[in-house]
């Protein structure tokens, strides 16, 4: 078992470590707050959120939702209520072993309203479509609620904003890590 004595080093074994942050858990080797804490830098504002779903990013699956966290606290909020809540408690009957066998898994926890999201608005755009702005032959109006730099800005938004109430979170097994585990990634998700 590649991750037994990582884990073994934190509570013996008994518990998980302590998550502190999202920010320690990319110093491990995640990238939550690059990639989904606004200002972060992958999504530094919402323009760049509905940018990505209108290119469909992430490929290779079509996008219908785009997301992040407001704040790097929102986030080290939410991964934190998913760790007590999740693989503390299931710990020693489950996540212990599945760790341990270097397997990581993936929660959706609801917790609530939470971050903020965008879909495409289908009414007036489609995915790969761009704003006018950004494009000769793209949509007059804003690309997102507010956006300043639409030609027409009273026309509907390309994108519209959507309530989440979940978050994912994906630990990655690692014999590196403290504990032998590290957070891969946290963000709002359906």
């Amino acid at each position: 078992m590649p991750n037994l004595e990582a884990i073994l080093k934190a509570n013996d074994g008994t518990a998980p470590r302590s998550f502190v942050s999202v920010a320690d858990e990319d110093r491990y080797g995640g990238h939550t707050v690059v990639k989904h804490v606004r200002g972060g830098g992958t999504v530094a504002d919402e323009r760049a959120l509905a940018r990505r779903i209108l290119h469909g990013i992430p490929p290779p699956w079509p996008v219908d939702l785009a997301s992040y966290f407001v704040s790097t606290a929102e986030a080290n909020t939410a991964v934190g209520r998913v760790i007590q809540e999740r693989l503390a408690r299931q710990w020693k009957d489950r996540y212990r072993d599945q760790i341990a066998r270097g397997s990581g898994t993936e929660f959706t926890v609801s917790v609530g309203p939470i971050g903020y999201s965008l879909q495409v608005n289908t009414a007036v755009a489609s995915r790969g479509q761009m704003p006018s702005y950004m494009a000769s032959s793209g949509y007059p109006g804003p690309m997102y609620p507010g956006d300043p730099r639409a030609r027409q800005p009273t026309l509907p938004p390309m994108t519209i904003p959507v309530t989440i109430e979940s978050v994912l979170v994906t630990i990655t097994a690692d014999s590196i890590a403290p504990g032998g585990w590290y957070v891969l990634r946290a963000h709002p998700a359906r």
